[in-house]
């Protein structure tokens, strides 16, 4: 599974900024948490991932978003008043 195309413009761009900038609901801290979980540093190209980090970024995402909106909001808030 790929995110993008290879011959895409921007598969030297950072993962990070990629699902920041192109998934639909990921803003800068969701796709922080994505990566962490996915093993991932925020900087790496898109280019430099293999199949198999790619499936696992997939997977992850899946993860984390189907959590968060499960709960509401993102996975790691609360509500203070009750």
């Amino acid at each position: 599974m790929d995110f993008v195309n290879k011959d895409a413009d921007h598969i030297k761009t950072a993962i990070k900024l990629f699902l920041v900038n192109n998934m639909l609901g990921i803003n800068s801290s969701f796709a922080a948490e994505i990566l962490l979980y996915a093993k991932i540093y925020s900087s790496t190209q898109l280019s430099k991932l293999n199949e198999d980090e790619h499936q696992c970024v997939y997977e992850t995402m899946r993860r984390i978003l189907s959590a968060a909106s499960d709960e509401g909001g993102r996975t790691s808030e609360c509500d203070l008043n009750g």
